[in-house]
């Protein structure tokens, strides 16, 4: 009897453990499968999330294999999630959702900016195989991280909608670029919408669309175009970083479109390789090249350089706007010039030193029907033998005593110098001469040279001046001091060497006589001076020098004020 007892006693313990062992088991959480935290934090084989799935990370998941996620599923992060593909494993995301059930990366707490870190692209990522279609990612950007970041890879991303991050939207860095970028949408960022280097800010489609962002829109890195390509106009003005090059390519502008400059930003064209900038806007969709500044002012950005490896031939600003250029610490030009580019129908204002610069070598392929207005210094700079390049139906204005300035030079060839809004102020002798054939320099009525203090103007070997001005269009050659007084430059000389058919006709020669004391020397019989007034030399009006025989000009029909000598010949 005690021993069945016993039995019994031992089989009430079995039973009472295993009670209490069953009780225990059901007190245990169930895992959450769509739940993936540090413990599940990789992926190594092939796997694909269904249609619909509703998955939560709550880790930095990195995919070293291919990730497919269907059409419909919601992806949730908390504040710890975020997605790495091919970081160091060839991996790929293929997140190919549908219009009607796209796929959607979100906050698991809040779609509001920052929720999240952002999905990654890495250098292994296999750009062949990686797609995002019709996909929204939003509320990402924590700790300023990019949305989307394309590290030294490409994707291809169609029909998305990236928006509420709290810093940039797209992150193209180290040559990360786009397989493909259709169809998609980019609002709300706390940063750029969009940035990359210049290679990968080319021929961008216009079907994408973008939400102005407070001047945060598409951001293009300091770096070279290299490959020959289009900036295409889309919903918002693109902002250059810093310096851009173009070199060994040429980059076109699409009619409208906006470059804005942050502070220091520049755009360098043949700095030591062939390149070419072509930007032709229209009358309606002008071309702007201005500051990123909210509150803009002249010198805010460097300006444009053509430098001696520019296509001349090929490049042209036509029918845009350069604005608030001229940073004085860097250009002394809101265009540096060193070659040779055509510019029509263009606007250049408030620049905060001379509006174009050009350097001994630079000079236009054609420049008509351009506005220059509001140029701290000049609004034109240019060497006198590449002077004639500046064309008609310009409107240039400028302060007292600035103008299209000319540097001395050589006027080696058949030119003329085209009336224009302002004077030409003469800044270093000119000599108009060549060694073989004619140079004739033919200055059009109405036209004003304003000459800086001790400069001439020289006709010698092979050289013609024709001036040739009307009864109510003279040519003024004049000082270019503030209030003018005689003897402030030094005058027109006509060497030995002058050519048959040097002219002045219909002109005002006035306050010259700076170290020869005469407004006109002549020391030829080729000129002809007739119905013009020659005033206010510091003594001579016109002085013939001496010669046997005697040099014989004609001089007739004209008129004498405040000389001391009008006609004098040396003997």
């Amino acid at each position: 009897m005690k021993t069945l007892n016993l039995k019994w006693n031992l089989i009430a313990v079995i039973l009472a453990a295993l009670f209490l062992f069953s009780s225990a088991c059901d007190q245990i959480p169930e895992i959450d499968p769509n739940l993936i935290g540090a413990e599940n934090s990789l992926i190594n084989t092939p796997t694909t999330w269904e249609a619909n799935s509703v998955k939560t990370i709550d880790c930095a998941l990195i995919i070293n294999s291919i990730l497919t996620i269907e059409e419909g599923s919601t992806i949730k992060f908390t504040e710890n999630g975020s997605l790495l593909i091919g970081s160091s494993t060839n991996a790929a995301l293929v997140a190919d959702g549908s219009a009607e059930k796209p796929i959607l990366f979100t906050g698991a707490a809040s779609d509001d900016e920052g929720s999240w870190y952002g999905i990654s692209f890495g250098a292994n990522n296999l750009s062949n195989t990686t797609v995002l279609k019709n996909c929204t990612i939003q509320g990402a950007g924590k700790n300023n991280q990019p949305a989307i970041t394309v590290d030294n890879t490409t994707i291809s991303m169609d029909s998305c909608t990236v928006r509420y991050c709290m810093a940039e939207g797209i992150d193209l860095r180290n040559g990360g670029s786009f397989g493909s970028f259709e169809h998609n949408h980019l609002a709300y960022c706390g940063s750029y919408l969009l940035q990359g280097e210049p290679n990968k800010m080319l021929g961008l489609s216009d079907n994408n669309s973008f939400v102005e962002n407070l001047g945060k829109n598409l951001l293009i890195k300091s770096g070279v175009f290299s490959t020959t390509g289009s900036l295409t106009k889309l919903d918002v003005p693109y902002i250059v970083e810093g310096i851009l090059d173009v070199l060994g390519a040429e980059l076109s502008v699409e009619p409208g479109v906006s470059l804005l400059f942050e502070s220091n930003g520049e755009l360098k064209v043949g700095e030591g390789q062939y390149a070419a900038l072509i930007a032709e806007g229209t009358e309606q969709q002008p071309i702007v090249f201005s500051s990123s500044a909210q509150t803009p002012q002249a010198g805010d950005w460097r300006g444009i350089g053509f430098y001696s490896s520019n296509s001349s031939s090929k490049s042209i600003i036509k029918h845009a706007i350069i604005e608030y250029a001229g940073n004085p610490a860097y250009y002394d030009g809101a265009i540096q010039n060193h070659s040779g580019f055509a510019m029509e129908n263009t606007t250049l204002r408030h620049s905060n030193t001379s509006g174009l610069l050009c350097y001994a070598d630079g000079y236009f392929t054609s420049f008509h029907n351009n506005t220059i207005s509001d140029c701290v210094k000049d609004p034109i700079v240019i060497w006198a033998e590449n002077t004639h390049s500046i064309g008609f139906n310009n409107i240039i204005t400028a302060a007292a005593g600035k103008g299209i300035y000319v540097d001395g030079s050589y006027v080696t060839r058949d030119v003329r110098w085209i009336k224009q809004s302002v004077p030409y102020i003469i800044g270093g002798g000119i000599t108009v001469t060549t060694e073989s054939g004619t140079a004739r320099l033919s200055i059009d009525p109405g036209t004003k040279l304003a000459f800086q203090s001790g400069v001439k103007l020289y006709v010698g070997d092979n050289g013609v001046l024709s001036a040739v001005g009307k009864a109510d269009s003279m040519i003024v050659f004049t000082s270019n001091a503030i209030t003018p007084s005689p003897g402030d430059w030094a005058g027109i000389e006509f060497l030995e060497g002058t050519r048959g058919g040097t002219i002045l006709d219909y002109c005002v020669v006035e306050y010259a006589g700076n170290y020869d004391l005469f407004n006109i020397g002549i020391s030829t019989s080729n000129v002809a001076i007739s119905n013009s007034i020659i005033r206010h030399s510091s003594k001579y009006g016109i002085y013939i020098y001496w010669s046997d025989p005697a040099h014989s000009p004609i001089i007739q029909n004209n008129t004498y004020e405040g000389n001391e000598f009008n006609v004098y010949r040396q003997e």
